[in-house]
C-alpha cells in the first residue's frame, strides 16, 4: 500500500457539553497530504498520548482513533473516546502539569508520524470534579473550636446574631435551649402498621421534639434509587405519623415513654431513622 505523508496543519478544542462534569473533550483537526491538498474521505488514524509533568513526560493516558475526514478535511474526534490504554480517571489533574501530543498514521493504525504537543490548560481539569466525591473530609465542632480532618481548625466567636454557643446550644437570645439530639434507628414490623421503641433516657414527652421521622424504601422507577417516605406521607391505608406513650409499671433501668411510629402497608418491614431534639436547662460552669 502507497505510504501517504501527512501534515496536521489545524486544531482546536472544544468541551462535550453534560449535565455533570465531562468524560471527554472534542478534538478537531484538518489533515492534508504533503503537498498541502485537503485529504476529503480519507481514513486516517490518531493517537493520542497524555504526559504529565512536561512535553517529554511520563505518558499517563494513551489512546488511538480510527476516522474518516469530512469533505473539508476535518476530523473531529472524542478525546479519552478512543481505543486506549489505562483509563483516564485514574489521572490526578492536581498532582500535575499534563501536555498533549498527537500522532497521525494511516488507516492501519501504523505508521505514525509525530504532529506536535501542547500544554492542556483548562477544559480537561473540569473533569477533576468527577474525583472530588472520593476526597471527603468530615468537619467536627468542639465548645468553640470548628475543625476538618486532616486540615486545620479555627476558634469560632461566642456568640452571633441569631444564637449562642455555650454548654448546650441556645438557639435565640431569650430562645429554645438545644440540650442534645439523638437518632434512633431500627426496622419497621412487618405484620403491623406501627412500632414501637423506648425514648432514650432522660427524653420524656414534654422536652422531647420530633426532628424528622424517615422510613426508607427502594423505588427501582425510573432509576434505582432509595426513598424517605417522612411525617404526613399518605398511602394505600395510612399516613406516616407518630405518638408518644407513657406507662408507670416499667421494669427498672428501661424509659417510662416510649414513641410509637405508624405508617401504611406498604412501608413495613423497611428500615426508619427518627431524629430527637431534647430540650432543657443551660448550664452555666461556675
Amino acid at each position: 500500500m502507497k505510504k501517504l505523508i501527512l501534515t496536521l496543519i489545524a486544531a482546536s478544542f472544544a468541551i462535550i457539553s453534560f449535565a455533570q462534569p465531562p468524560s471527554a473533550f472534542n478534538y478537531q483537526a484538518v489533515i492534508r497530504d504533503a503537498e498541502g491538498n485537503i485529504l476529503a474521505g480519507q481514513e486516517v488514524s490518531i493517537k493520542i498520548e497524555i504526559l504529565a509533568g512536561s512535553e517529554s513526560g511520563t505518558v499517563a493516558f494513551r489512546e488511538t482513533h480510527l476516522v474518516t475526514t469530512n469533505d473539508q478535511g476535518l476530523v473531529t474526534l472524542p478525546v479519552f473516546g478512543g481505543d486506549h490504554d489505562g483509563m483516564w480517571i485514574e489521572i490526578d489533574w492536581s498532582a500535575d502539569d499534563y501536555f498533549i501530543k498527537i500522532y497521525l498514521g494511516n488507516s492501519t493504525g501504523t505508521d505514525f508520524q509525530e504532529m506536535g504537543t501542547s500544554q492542556l490548560l483548562s477544559v480537561p481539569y473540569a473533569m477533576h470534579a468527577n474525583t472530588v466525591a472520593t476526597e471527603k473530609q468530615e468537619l467536627s465542632v468542639s465548645g468553640t473550636e470548628m475543625s476538618i480532618s486532616g486540615g486545620n481548625s479555627v476558634n469560632l466567636p461566642e456568640t452571633y446574631e441569631n444564637f449562642t454557643v455555650t454548654g448546650t446550644t441556645k438557639v435565640g437570645e431569650s430562645g429554645m435551649i438545644i440540650s442534645e439530639i439523638k437518632t434512633i434507628t431500627g426496622t419497621t414490623d412487618a405484620t403491623n402498621n406501627s412500632v414501637a421503641f423506648d425514648m432514650p433516657d432522660g427524653y420524656t414527652e414534654e422536652n422531647t421534639h420530633v426532628l424528622s421521622v424517615e422510613i426508607k424504601k427502594a423505588v427501582s422507577s425510573p432509576t434505582p434509587s432509595d426513598y424517605n417516605y417522612g411525617l404526613g406521607y399518605v398511602g394505600t391505608n395510612g399516613t406516616v405519623g407518630y405518638r408518644f406513650g407513657y406507662s408507670s409499671l416499667v421494669p427498672i433501668g428501661q424509659s417510662q415513654y416510649r414513641m410509637v411510629i405508624y405508617y401504611p402497608d406498604e412501608l413495613k418491614n423497611l428500615p426508619f431513622k427518627v431524629v430527637l431534639m431534647k430540650t432543657g436547662i443551660r448550664f452555666i460552669p461556675i
